[in-house]
This record gives C-alpha cells, structure tokens and sequence, in this order.
C-alpha cells in the first residue's frame, strides 16, 4: 500500500512544478523567441497580408493598445504548431521574475506542509501518567511555550539524554519510548515537543524548531542543573536537525545521537522527487553545512533498507562529521523500525554512547547490526535475544510520514 504521505507530498510537489515549470517555459519562450513568419503561408495557403503581422496589421492601422501587445501572443508557423513569443520586453521580464520568486523562496509553504505533521491533542492527564514520568514546560525566546516529558535518573543522576522526535505526533504519545530510553541508559531523560505539537503554543517552522531546541537546553541547564558537558542529546529523523543545531551552539556536549538522519532536505526532496524536489526544497533542514562545525562525539544509526530517508544519505552526512563518531547500520531496519528490526544492537550501543561517549566512537569506524551486542555492558544485559521494546502508543506516534 503506498504511504499515504508519498501521496500528499507528491500532489503538492506536483502542483509547486506545475506552477514553476508553466512560468520556465513562458520564460524560456520569450528568452528565444518564435521562428519568423512564412509571409507565403499564413492561415493556411492564401497570400499574405499586411495585417497578419502578429504586432498588429498594416501600418496604416491604429495600434492595439499597450496591455494587448504586451501579452503573449501565440504564432502559427507553416507545420500548424504554435509558439509563444512575446510582444514586449515587458512580458519575458515577468516571467523571469516569477520564476526568480517561486525558486528563491524555497517554496516554503510546499515543504512546511510535507515537513511537519503534528498531532494537536493533548496529552494524558498527570494523574494518569506512570509515577516516573513528571509534565515539563518552557518558555522559547520568541514566547511560545513547549510541552516535555522529565524521566529522573536511575542509575546515572550525572547524565541527562535530551531528545527530539520525529516530524508525526507528539512527545506524550512516545512515553513508552521515553521510559524504555531512561530504563536502558540509566540517565534522565528530558523528552522534547516542538511548538505546534500536543500543548505546545504556536505554529510548526524550521526556525521554530531550533528556538525550541535552544529552549530545552536552557531548561535543562537553568531549572535541571545539568551543564552541556553532562548532556547526550538524541535526534531522530527530522529531530537530528534540532540536534546538530545544538551541536553547533555548545560544541561541549558530552555527546550526540542522530537516528535515521538526513543529510539535507535537497538531498530528501532529490531522492523522492528528482531534481526539481531538491531545487523545491532548496536549502532548508541542512544537517550536511552544519556537520564541519561539530566538535563532539557523534552516533549515527541508520537502517540501510530506510525508506523514508535513505541510508545513502546518513552516510554522506557521517562522512562529512570530522570529529570522533561511529555508525551503528542495522541491516534490514526501515525508518521506524529499527528498534524492533535488531532490539539488542540498537539499545546496547545507544546506553554504551551514552555511558561514556568518547569510548565508543574509538573502538571503529562502523558497526553493522548482529556485531554491536557486547559493544556495552549496560545495554547488553537489555538485549536478550526476541526481547522487543515496549510499542508505541498505536496512532499517536508513526513516522510514515518522517523526515
């Protein structure tokens, strides 16, 4: 069955190309002009006339007005096709403009409305929520006021994994992964919303997103009392953009975890929809320009039968990180499967990184799933043979749609 996020972005990339490609060939057109007339053979085999002039007929005629010559006129050659040339300079300028405008924007409404899928409804009550799980707030520089999810520590009150979601849902409908986060790695564990999403206040933007990134390490530092250097943050699909964002802010942090990342929303646009995807997209969601500026550890972990972003992807991104890091690929792990594909070499190596990431981006370049058991001892015991992870909670949390 095709995804039915596949289906609504390809009709709103197809209506966007429609739009651009209707403006480039009026440009293009107007740019080379149409063939010269056959003055023997118009409209068919009688002899020319003065006033089939495409300008407009003898010269003893008064002259269309300005807006009628200035519009694209259609010419009929000898072979009965048509050309578009245009009447006045002023038709090809307003076609280039307009194709200027659509290209430079990005055609941001086109990628907010595949980008970002938020499920508006609240979450559960605080009575009703697992004792260990406590209800978070705060403020963004901008004024808005982002939902989270605190788990305290077990077994390492030094060490908080703050993490990003994907682009569907919200954070209360992921407290099973949030709680299994937190039970495997011993760390608190600060789960962060976006605005726009749950409770959140305001509206879903790539620039929303890193302020609220920015919004939750404030919170962490201010209100938790973990600096950066004791912070692991975690980003998953389009999450990782928020977390390399931050990387680039406090190059101390202890460490950082991209699942399933994409190099960059052209790369995503390209390999979905070609070329003009990519040129659509433009430069929005670009982990691969902020990859250089990371100074601290790095765990990838990507799915190499990843059908959403593609694991050619994650692997551009990775070798274009020049600091220590490691990848971790799970053979046969799709976009949101990873943790169901190989439960033991996913959960083994994240607690490891997180236990001390600077150890587990030394031992190797790569790992492939089935040889990532024993990379750590506090995830090895979680990774007995056909234990799964905890579900998410069912329609509340799929990434289908993911970026």
């Amino acid at each position: 069955m095709t995804d039915p996020w596949i289906i609504e972005s390809t009709r709103f990339v197809a209506a966007r190309a429609a739009t651009v490609l209707a403006v480039a060939g009026a440009w293009l057109s107007a740019s080379r002009g149409a063939a010269p007339l056959d003055r023997t053979a118009v409209a068919g085999n009688r002899p020319a006339r003065d006033d089939d002039h495409p300008i407009g007929g003898s010269p003893m005629r008064a002259r269309p007005p300005t807006w009628r010559r200035c519009r694209l006129r259609v010419a009929r050659r000898r072979t009965g096709r048509a050309a578009l040339r245009p009447s006045c300079p002023a038709a090809a300028i307003l076609a280039a403009s307009g194709l200027g405008i659509l290209l430079s924007s990005g055609c941001g409404c086109v990628v907010d409305r595949i980008a970002f899928h938020p499920d508006r409804r609240p979450g559960p009550s605080v009575e009703s929520l697992p004792v260990e799980v406590q209800p978070v707030r705060y403020a963004t520089r901008d004024g808005e006021t982002i939902e989270g999810c605190w788990v305290a520590a077990t077994r390492r009150p030094d060490r908080l994994v703050l993490s990003f979601h994907g682009n569907a849902g919200n954070v209360s409908g992921r407290l099973p992964a949030i709680r299994r986060m937190a039970e495997v790695t011993g760390a608190a564990v600060l789960a962060s919303g976006y605005r726009g999403y749950g409770e959140s206040t305001g509206s879903p933007s790539e620039a929303g997103l890193r302020l609220d990134g920015e919004a939750a390490l404030r919170y962490a530092r201010a209100q938790l009392g973990f600096e950066p250097r004791q912070v692991v943050v975690v980003g998953r699909s389009l999450g990782t953009t928020v977390a390399t964002h931050l990387a680039t802010l406090a190059p101390d942090l202890a460490g950082i975890v991209l699942i399933t990342p994409l190099s960059s929303g052209r790369d995503f646009g390209r390999a979905h929809f070609g070329s003009l995807g990519g040129t659509i997209v433009g430069s929005r969601f670009d982990n691969l320009g902020r990859a250089a500026a990371i100074r601290s550890p790095v765990l990838v972990i990507h799915g190499d039968a990843d059908e959403v972003v593609p694991y050619a992807n994650g692997l551009r991104l990775y070798a274009a990180i020049p600091g220590p890091k490691r990848l971790l690929t799970i053979a046969g792990g799709r976009h949101n499967d990873l943790e169901l594909v190989d439960a033991r070499a996913f959960w083994s190596t994240l607690a490891a990184f997180v236990a001390d990431p600077a150890a587990v981006t030394t031992r190797g370049d790569g790992l492939r799933s089935g040889a990532a058991a024993a990379v750590g001892k506090e995830g090895a015991r979680l990774g007995e043979p056909g234990r799964r992870p905890e579900a998410v909670l069912p329609g509340r949390t799929s990434e289908a749609a993911s970026l």
